[in-house]
């Protein structure tokens, strides 16, 4: 409680929470260390902070080992119904080489499983993920939310014809073209100026990295933020990468006036060209912008689904591996 307390004294306005899953056996499959208990206790605190109308957003995961169909199904109606936030964040699990889940699941594993590792519930099927994300979308929406962005959404209410004003704000600078901000903690990479900078990752790092600069600097500024670990220059290529593959994950999509201003008419005829495996498979959509500009735009949830190959086929059209 008195965390809350100081995080409200300091002006923050919207709490993320990481719950994964209401089911005590899944989350204990995926090593978390809270249950559904823990959830509602958090929530209370919150609101008992913050006031009833709270802002604050859970994180959801589909494609665990051992969710069904009807457990996501529930995972979402105790989301939606118990709890409504007012923002959620739905991501599939993602199994890396070098983590716990990667030993597990590993598809070059060439060890004989153990008996508990045969009795390991097993990854759902690509047909399930797919179910899980378009199912999600579908019955969020129903559920008075904005699916703003591939794995985001924000609710609405009735109000379905504009934009929810509990979108997360500091998403929608990292997405939209030439945008700039400061990112601070271990590894935070900062995008001032057209260049990339990257803070030490190690706390024993950035203990020096902090002492060094409070002994010569009172305030961070675009010119000595550049500074940093990692200090790159963005190429125009990585910007048009970077906006493509971030504008259309998301609702609002890709402003074609904006390409054309800034890289010329052939490469937007080139982006469009390289959608044109959205516009077969009514994936992708052009549509017109507020300001008479048109709009590439993935379709919800299909081209939100199979973005990375809508994407994947503009850059080899643009000639970008």
């Amino acid at each position: 409680l008195s965390q809350l307390q100081a995080l409200q004294a300091l002006g923050i306005n919207r709490i993320s929470l990481g719950v994964q899953s209401f089911d005590d056996a899944i989350l204990e499959t995926m090593g978390r260390i809270h249950r559904y208990e823990d959830i509602e206790k958090a929530v209370g605190l919150i609101h008992q902070v913050f006031g009833r109308d709270a802002n604050y957003s859970m994180d959801l995961i589909s494609g665990v080992p051992g969710l069904t169909c009807a457990k996501w199904v529930e995972t979402l109606q105790i989301a939606t119904t118990r709890f409504q936030p007012a923002h959620l964040s739905v991501y599939d699990l993602q199994v890396e080489e070098g983590t716990v889940f990667g030993s597990w699941y590993s598809e070059n594993n060439s060890k004989s499983p153990t008996s508990s590792e045969k009795n390991r519930a097993s990854l759902p099927s690509e047909e399930f993920l797919a179910f899980f994300y378009k199912y999600g979308a579908g019955y969020l929406r129903t559920k008075g939310y904005e699916h703003y962005e591939v794995s985001s959404y924000a609710y609405r209410g009735s109000k379905d014809d504009h934009a929810s004003p509990l979108r997360s704000r500091h998403n929608q600078i990292y997405w939209a073209p030439s945008s700039s901000w400061y990112a601070v903690g271990l590894g935070a990479t900062s995008f001032v100026n057209g260049r990339l900078s990257a803070r030490p990752k190690t706390l024993s790092d950035y203990h020096e990295w902090v002492e060094e600069r409070r002994s010569r600097l009172t305030t961070v500024t675009p010119e000595n933020e550049q500074s940093e670990a990692l200090d790159e220059a963005a190429t125009p290529e990585d910007m048009l990468t970077d906006v493509i593959m971030k504008r259309l994950r998301t609702s609002d999509g890709l402003d074609l006036g904006w390409v054309e201003e800034m890289y010329g008419q052939e490469v937007r005829g080139q982006v469009v060209e390289g959608a044109a495996l959205g516009f077969e498979l009514n994936m992708a959509e052009l549509v017109p912008g507020e300001h008479g500009q048109e709009i590439l735009r993935l379709k919800d949830p299909e081209g939100f689904l199979y973005s990375n190959y809508i994407i994947s086929s503009i850059f080899a059209e643009l000639g970008y591996e």
